[in-house]
C-alpha cells in the first residue's frame, strides 16, 4: 500500500472512539490504505493529499457544520470526484427522517449512513460510492455475515432480470438498466440499497411507490411491469430512452418558449396526479423525464403522499424532499399543509432553473438556501434574465410564493398561465 499522498485511498475524519479504531482496523483488513485526521491538516486535501476517499463522522457536530464541511470539501478542484460518506449518529438518521441525509446529498455526499453501522457495512458502503466513480465496474452482491445487507451490482440477475448498468442513485434506492431475460428485453431496476433493507419503514416507503405508480395507470408516469423481494427489494419499471430535465440542463440553458412548452406539459401530469388524490412531493429535474418523442414522463414517487391513506410512513416533523425545490411549508409546518400547491411550487423553481441555468440561493450553501425559501425571498427571473417576458416572471413569482394559497390554486391553472 502507498503512503499517505497522491496513491493514498481514503482519509477518515472523525472522533478517536474505540469503534473508529476498529472500523480503521477492518480497513486495513479490507485492504484499504487510510489516513486519520491527527495525521493530516483538512486544508491539504484535494492539493497535497488526493485521496479517492473521505470518509466524515459528524461526531458530536451539528447537522449544518457537517454540511457546511462537505460543501467545502466538494469544492476542492482535488476532491470533484472523491468518494465523499458521512456518517451520523442514529438520532440524527432516524429511521423515516429523512432530511439530514438528503441535505447532506444535495451539499454533495456520496452517501449518508449510520455511524453504529457495522465495520464490514461501511467497507461495502464504501466499496459501492467507489465502484459508482468508475461507473461500469462490476458490484459484487455479497452478505455480510452478521446482517442481511445486499449490495446488487452490475451483472448480478435478480429474479429473471439482469443488471446490465447503472443509470442513477439516490437516498431511496439505486436505478439499473436491466435485461427481461424471459421476455428479452430492455427495463429498468430500481434496487433498495444495502442496509436500508433492514429498516421497515423504508422498505414499506419502497413498495408504497410502487403501489403509487401502478395506481396512477397514466401514461405520462413510467408503469411498473414488476416487484420483487428476494434477495432484496426491487422494482422493475418501462425502460424509457431520453433524457431527464438534469441531463438537459447540463446541455446549458434552453429558449423560454422551449421551457414554457415543457412546463405545459409538466402542469397538465401533476393536474391528473393531483386529481387521483397523490402529491408527489419531490418534483426536481432528475425526476422529469424528456423520452424520444419529446413527451414527458415522471419518475420516483418515493415519497408521495396519498391523500386519502389512512396511514403515513412519514413521522410528524420529518423533512421530505430535496431541499433546493422544496417549498416553505416543507420546512416550516405553521405556514400550511403540504397539498398540490407543493408540487406547484417545485415546478416553478425548475423554470427558473431552466431559463437561468441554476436554482436561486444554491451558491449560499444548503443551510442559507432553505433559510431563504422559508423567508420567501422573491425569484424574480428579470433581475438574472432582464430579457425574459414579464408574463413568465408573473408566472415563477405566483408559482413560488411563499404562502400556499397565494400559489396556483391547481397545476391545470398554472399550465393555462403558460399560454402565450
Amino acid at each position: 500500500m502507498g503512503k499517505i499522498g497522491h496513491e493514498s485511498t481514503l482519509i477518515f475524519f472523525g472522533r478517536n472512539t474505540q469503534a473508529n479504531i476498529s472500523f480503521l482496523s477492518y480497513l486495513e483488513q479490507a485492504g484499504y490504505n487510510h489516513g486519520n485526521r491527527a495525521m493530516l491538516n483538512a486544508e491539504g486535501l484535494g492539493e497535497r493529499f488526493v485521496p479517492e476517499a473521505l470518509i466524515i463522522d459528524s461526531g458530536l457536530a451539528s447537522m449544518e457544520k457537517v454540511i457546511s464541511f462537505v460543501e467545502t470539501l466538494r469544492a476542492k478542484e482535488g476532491l470533484k470526484e472523491a468518494a465523499i460518506l458521512v456518517l451520523v449518529s442514529q438520532r440524527e438518521l432516524a429511521e423515516d427522517a429523512l432530511d439530514p441525509s438528503v441535505a447532506l446529498f444535495q451539499a454533495g455526499a456520496s452517501d449518508v449512513l449510520s455511524e453504529e453501522s457495522a465495520p464490514e457495512v461501511l467497507v461495502a458502503r464504501l466499496n459501492t460510492a467507489l465502484r459508482l466513480l468508475e461507473k461500469e465496474r462490476p458490484i459484487p452482491l455479497t452478505r455480510s455475515s452478521h446482517y442481511p445487507i445486499f449490495t446488487a451490482g452490475i451483472g448480478d440477475v435478480l429474479g429473471h432480470y439482469r443488471l446490465d448498468s447503472i443509470r442513477g442513485i439516490g437516498g431511496m434506492g439505486m436505478v439499473y438498466k436491466g435485461f427481461d431475460l424471459r421476455l428479452e428485453r430492455p427495463v429498468a431496476v430500481k434496487v433498495l440499497p444495502d442496509d436500508i433493507n433492514l429498516k421497515k419503514a423504508h422498505v414499506e416507503r419502497f413498495l408504497r411507490e410502487a403501489e403509487i405508480m401502478a395506481r396512477l395507470n397514466l401514461p405520462e408516469v413510467v408503469r411498473i411491469l414488476d416487484l420483487g423481494q428476494e434477495p432484496v427489494n426491487y422494482i422493475v419499471m418501462e425502460y424509457i430512452q431520453g433524457s431527464d430535465f438534469e441531463q438537459i440542463l447540463g446541455d446549458g440553458t434552453l429558449p423560454p418558449q422551449e421551457v414554457m412548452a415543457m412546463a405545459r406539459q409538466v402542469a397538465r401530469i401533476l393536474h391528473r396526479i393531483h386529481e387521483a388524490s397523490i402529491i408527489h412531493r419531490d418534483l426536481k429535474p432528475s425526476n422529469i423525464f424528456r423520452d424520444l418523442q419529446g413527451r414527458i414522463r415522471l419518475l420516483d414517487f418515493g415519497i408521495s403522499k396519498l391523500l386519502d391513506a389512512e396511514v403515513t410512513l412519514t413521522r410528524p416533523g420529518a423533512t421530505m424532499g430535496t431541499p433546493v425545490y422544496m417549498a416553505p411549508e416543507q420546512f416550516e409546518h405553521k405556514l400550511g399543509e403540504i397539498g398540490r400547491w407543493t408540487d406547484i411550487y417545485a415546478l416553478g423553481v425548475i423554470i427558473y432553473e431552466l431559463i437561468v441555468g441554476d436554482v436561486p440561493f444554491r451558491q449560499l450553501g444548503i443551510v442559507n438556501t432553505i433559510k431563504e425559501i422559508v423567508m420567501g425571498s422573491p425569484m424574480a427571473l428579470r433581475k438574472v434574465r432582464p430579457d425574459i417576458d414579464p408574463r413568465l416572471e408573473k408566472v415563477v413569482l405566483k408559482a413560488t410564493a411563499r404562502q400556499p394559497h397565494k400559489r396556483y390554486a391547481m397545476a391545470l391553472e398554472m399550465a393555462e398561465a403558460l399560454e402565450f
